[in-house]
This record gives C-alpha cells, sequence and structure tokens, in this order.
C-alpha cells in the first residue's frame, strides 16, 4: 500500500529540490539536485524492496535475501571495468538506483516461486482504501 504514495512523495520532494536547494544551500548546490532526486528513488525502492525481502528471511530462507544481494551488485563490478566519461557523482547515484530496480525486481518476482504466493499488489486494493476511508472518517 504504500509503494506508490512512496513514489509520488519522493518525486514531488525530488523536483521540489529545482527550487528549494538554491534557496536552503545556495546556487553552489545546484549540481547536486539531479543526485539527489536518483537517489530519492533510489531510497524508496531500496527500503520498499527490503521491506518485501523480509518475508524470505522470515519464511527461514535467508540465503536468498543474500543472492538477491549479490546478483545486484553486479552492475557496479561494471563500473571498476569501464566508468562511463561522464559525471562521477550522476553515474553513481545512477548505478545505486539500478541496484535498488534489480534488487525490488528479484524480489517481487521470487515472491509465487519460492514463496507459492501472490505478489504483493503495488497499487492499493479497492477494499484497503475504502477500510482506510472508514478509518479516517470514523477517527474525525
Amino acid at each position: 500500500m504504500i509503494f506508490i504514495p512512496l513514489i509520488v512523495v519522493s518525486l514531488s520532494i525530488g523536483f521540489g529540490a529545482f527550487y528549494f536547494f538554491p534557496i536552503l544551500f545556495g546556487g553552489a548546490y545546484e549540481g547536486a539536485i539531479v543526485p539527489f532526486i536518483i537517489l530519492t528513488l533510489e531510497a524508496v525502492l531500496s527500503g520498499v524492496g527490503w521491506l518485501l525481502s523480509q518475508r524470505f528471511i522470515a519464511a527461514g530462507r535467508p540465503g536468498l535475501v543474500f543472492i538477491r544481494q549479490l546478483v545486484s551488485y553486479l552492475p557496479l563490478l561494471l563500473l571498476l571495468v569501464y566508468m562511463p566519461p561522464f559525471d562521477l557523482v550522476i553515474v553513481l547515484s545512477s548505478m545505486m538506483l539500478l541496484i535498488s530496480v534489480i534488487k525490488f525486481i528479484i524480489t517481487y518476482l521470487l515472491y509465487p516461486s519460492v514463496l507459492n504466493e501472490r505478489m504483493p499488489p503495488l497499487l492499493p486494493e479497492k477494499k484497503t482504501l475504502i477500510l482506510i476511508k472508514d478509518k479516517i472518517l470514523n477517527s474525525a
């Protein structure tokens, strides 16, 4: 239920950085805006992927989490061989985002095959939204 709202909030905060970074930190930090946006998305994907992977640990399969970590770091090893001629901070931020995407996808796709469970929904289900609406209206 938290995935899509977190993505929306992180993108809002990220794109708000175009306005707030120069005000808060000055013009010298404008170069940090793009890495900030990338790393904000990375933090959300990494956090949600880690939350999903805890189900494997709870099911007694911690080795899958370890393998997921190992596989996801293969793109980082590529940087040891070839570093693109771009801004280093943006390349490393993008690589961290790619690693988080890989970990999230691996975790998400392993749910049905390993745990014999359906994939967790990325969007809130209708009954969940109704439950939240009822809770909010009843607490007011």
